[in-house]
């Protein structure tokens, strides 16, 4: 369960950074608040995923 939520969250910060990148290759499809969201979303996905890595072997298997 933990990799599928992983995966989950790694593609998630995959897409979002796409939609930044593509934010910037067109302005004006995108608000600067659209940006700035995505931006925040982004930055936090990479939080978590940091946190999981460093917690990764203190986490007990649901098993």
């Amino acid at each position: 369960m933990r990799r599928i939520s992983k995966a989950f969250l790694e593609q998630e910060r995959d897409e979002a950074g796409l939609v930044i990148s593509r934010s910037f290759l067109y302005p004006d499809k995108f608000t600067e608040q659209q940006i700035r969201l995505m931006t925040f979303y982004f930055a936090r996905l990479e939080q978590i995923l940091s946190y999981i890595d460093e917690k990764t072997d203190s986490i007990p298997p649901l098993i």
